[in-house]
């Protein structure tokens, strides 16, 4: 058992939530009140004091992502959605009983509704006024696998002659091209016959489906064992809300205009449909509906008239990434439950040459990671789900409109599948990969390019750490890359001889508009500054401009006095500012260390 120490910090913490006591009391640990800055620093030393003292060591943060509903509508504007994903594993399966539920916060119930057990209070899920359906996205993809012929995008990815293609599985059994890449990929030795191939797609989609109607033997009976789960376990892929686009980075005018017209995205695109992703171990990164705008268009003076509602945890499509494919048959065939689409999932709007014809655009892109659950990550452009009408207006299909791009009203495939990337290269001749298990959750910024004379131009990067090195001997995910957002292009790497599994994170220290700074630390104790150029210098010339510093070094064997162990950093430096002085900020980090891959050592 570990001690679980909770804090609520509020300017009214007056009554202890029992969300937070019960967790403290059942594991032994304790619960802290905090009404401001300065009992907010008490209650961190407290904890941080006793995990000294204590033999087992842990700290979890409870993390909450609630955007806001629009304005407009009888709704209160402190409505938020809150997506609370939780787990059950099952023994003898592959696939753990996972699920998301959606609930409203507002001054009514300002916390996950619970009782004094610290059991989620499932009576309080969000029911969505115009279907009547509880915010419960297992069950309403029950629902959705019940239906006489159900209905199910679940898609993959296909790279050839140059590009790459999104494929729905339900294409496999009538082309043979498709299904032959698809083993290849699973890599399984001895090769997949055709027949186990289409049982695995069934077990994946969890609908069945026959490989070759004039062959036998068909497909097993079922897709998946009797009773098996529907919704895979998101163990420790947070899910992610993606709202309607509102950068105000990319909105205002920092002496170089809005970037690109993004004010006029934002306007065509303010009423999109909001969408929750989430990965899960069942080999899928999941997307469910987080609210329509103006769903019932027929009546007004309902409580999200003009307004997005908080949705109802339908699935709109799934995505099966290259990396977690060498897993599916083990998930199909084996007992045993592992990682698949285990990481965290990156989300930004982007100036992209998206489609091919040498225009730039504003885009919104995903960019996923598998954590333990593989050595990849994919990025799918997901800006605009449902074609847009009158005013951008979008229309408001079960689902999305434009899932195959063709609609009139659409702009492309939705999702459109970027690229997906892993790095196979040994550049430093270890016999390894360069690219580790893919813990490290992408920056995305936007770097210069100066232009002179003409206002400076930019580029999109997504950077990241290797990743994590199961074998802790730093053999791979030494270095630490950029890609180009457009195109999955690698723009900078550079090889830090040990594991970065831990995230970054981008800086505009001098609020123009451009990231300048990006921050990272390592599994040896060194936090790492990458410095790119003024828009206004000559040198700025993109990803490759950056000059990297290691500005703090608390390794065992360097710094003053040693460490008797490695001070791993797992976690992403947070930016803090910590003075301003009249013209600018003094920027601080903050992070913590610990060694995130194994969270039951003490010793």
């Amino acid at each position: 058992e570990v001690p679980i120490f909770t804090i609520g910090f509020s300017e009214s913490v007056g009554t202890a939530p029992p969300q937070l006591t019960c967790i403290s009391e059942k594991t032994h640990g304790q619960y802290f009140g905090a009404r401001n800055a300065s009992e907010l620093k008490d209650a961190l030393y407290n904890v941080i004091t006793q995990l000294n003292t204590d033999d087992e060591r842990s700290f979890v943060p409870f993390k909450v992502s609630p955007p806001p509903s629009s304005a407009g509508g009888t709704a209160s504007t402190q409505d938020f959605l809150l997506v609370y994903p939780y787990f059950t594993p099952v023994g003898d399966s592959t696939v753990w009983d996972g699920n998301l539920y959606g609930f409203k916060l507002d001054e009514t119930q300002p916390t996950i509704p619970a009782g004094p057990d610290c059991d989620v209070d499932a009576s309080a899920l969000i029911v969505e006024a115009e279907t009547n359906l509880a915010w419960d996205a297992a069950a309403r993809l029950a629902d959705q696998l019940a239906a006489g012929t159900p209905t199910r995008p679940v898609m993959m990815g296909r790279y050839a002659a140059g590009s790459w293609a999104r494929h729905d599985l339900t294409e496999i059994p009538s082309d043979a091209t498709l299904r032959l890449y698809l083993q290849n990929v699973m890599s399984v030795p001895g090769g997949v016959t055709d027949l186990e191939t289409q049982e695995i797609v069934n077990f994946v989609r969890n609908i069945w489906m026959d490989d070759d109607t004039s062959a036998s033997p068909d497909p097993r009976a079922e897709p998946r064992p009797s009773g098996s789960p529907v919704l895979g376990d998101s163990y420790h892929s947070q899910p992610v809300i993606v709202n309607p686009p509102n950068r105000s980075m990319f909105f205002f005018d920092y002496g170089y205009g809005s970037a690109n017209d993004y004010p006029a995205f934002m306007e065509k695109q303010a009423k999109r449909r909001r969408v929750v992703l989430a990965g899960a171990n069942d080999g899928l990164l999941h997307a469910f509906d987080g609210g329509i705008w103006d769903r019932d268009r027929s009546n007004t003076g309902e409580v999200y008239d003009k307004q997005h509602d908080l949705g109802n945890g339908q699935e709109l499509f799934t995505y099966m990434p290259h990396a977690v494919m060498p897993r599916l048959y083990n998930m199909t065939y084996g007992k045993s439950q592992d990682y698949m689409v285990d990481g965290q999932t990156a989300v930004s709007d982007a100036f992209i040459d998206y489609d091919g014809d040498s225009n730039r655009e504003w885009r919104t892109v995903a960019i996923s990671t598998m954590r333990r659950g593989g050595r990849g990550m994919v990025a799918l452009d997901i800006t605009q789900p449902n074609p847009l009408g009158a005013n951008d207006v979008p229309t408001t299909p079960r689902f999305p409109g434009c899932l195959d791009g063709t609609t009139s009203g659409c702009d492309g495939d939705y999702p459109k599948v970027l690229w997906e990337f892993s790095d196979t290269a040994d550049a430093d001749s270890n016999s390894e990969w360069d690219l580790g298990w893919t813990w490290s959750k992408p920056a995305i910024a936007r770097i210069a390019i100066n232009d002179d004379p003409n206002p400076p131009d930019d580029v999109f990067v997504a950077f990241f750490g290797g990743g994590w090195d199961r074998s802790a001997t730093d053999q791979t995910g030494n270095f630490f890359y950029g890609v180009n957002v457009e195109t999955g292009a690698i723009v900078y790497k550079q090889n830090m001889f040990v594991a970065l599994p831990g995230s970054p994170t981008a800086l505009d220290s001098d609020i123009d508009g451009f990231h300048d700074r990006i921050y990272f630390a390592d599994s040896d104790g060194s936090v790492h500054r990458l410095q790119f150029p003024s828009p206004d210098s000559s040198a700025a010339t993109g990803a490759d401009a950056g000059t990297l510093t290691r500005i703090f070094d608390f390794r065992s064997t360097f710094a003053d006095g040693g460490f008797p162990d490695r001070q791993q950093f797992f976690t992403r430096p947070v930016m803090v500012p910590a003075l301003f002085g009249g013209s600018g900020y003094t920027w601080a980090l903050a992070l913590g260390s610990g060694d995130r891959a194994n969270v039951d050592r003490y010793d």
